[in-house]
This record gives structure tokens, sequence and C-alpha cells, in this order.
């Protein structure tokens, strides 16, 4: 399946009118880190336990992403002390940034997420590398 980058306007616009889903950041992640849709990412998390307009713990997010194939490592945060900053740092890779009370998509140094001028401070860095 070749990988698709969406714009995250468009894949939560996706989430409201055809899922009527809300606080769905970590499907949104999932969708752009594994180059699928939200449809897919939505049924995923369902499988693995999440309740539609709700957050996710870790552990369904850990479920979730091995559906595909995926793995999260946590890694010392050097993408800096925001998430203004961390969109700018341009690294390589595919990383989930999580900061209070969201999770933010950045591949190859692009971040998919609102948060790329938000001033939310970074709790944890997570990469995301296959099985």
């Amino acid at each position: 399946m070749a990988i698709r980058y969406q714009d995250f306007t468009a894949i939560y616009r996706v989430a409201k009118t055809y899922y009527n889903d809300d606080n769905c950041c970590t499907v949104i992640s999932l969708a752009i880190a594994a180059g699928i849709g939200y449809g897919a990412a939505f049924h995923t998390f369902a499988r693995a336990g999440r309740v539609t307009k709700k957050g996710t713990v870790k552990s369904v997010q850990d479920k979730a992403f091995a559906e595909h194939g995926l793995k999260l490592e946590r890694i010392a945060n050097n993408l800096g002390a925001t998430l203004k900053t961390a969109a700018k740092s341009g690294v390589k890779g595919t990383y989930l940034i999580y900061s209070r009370a969201h999770v933010s998509a950045m591949v190859d140094g692009k971040m998919y997420d609102w948060g790329a001028t938000s001033c939310k401070r970074i709790k944890g860095v997570y990469t995301v590398v296959p099985v």
C-alpha cells in the first residue's frame, strides 16, 4: 500500500463528518504513521478497545499499532521543549509526540497536527518502527 500523508484538517473533517468522532488524535496519528485512511485507523482502535469520542491509554495504542506491524519505542526528547520547536526540528523518521492530553504525529520533519504552532510542552517522544 502506498503511503499517503494527508492534511490534518482533512482527516479531522472525515472523523467528524463520517464517524461522528472527537478526541481522536491517536487515531489520526495511526492513520498518518501507517499511511492508511481514517476509517481503517478508526476500526483498528475500536477492535483494540477505544471508545468513540474518548482518548486512549498507551496499552490500547500499542495494540492498534501492532495490528499494522508497527511498534512505539520511547526515545529521549531531542526535538525541543514545545510542539512548536519540534515542528521546526526537521528530523527524519516517524514520531509520535505526546503532550498533555494530546498526541501529534511527525513524519520526516513535517508535523501533521494543529499543534505545529502550539506552545504545549512535550511530555514524551516515541519513534514508530516496524515490528
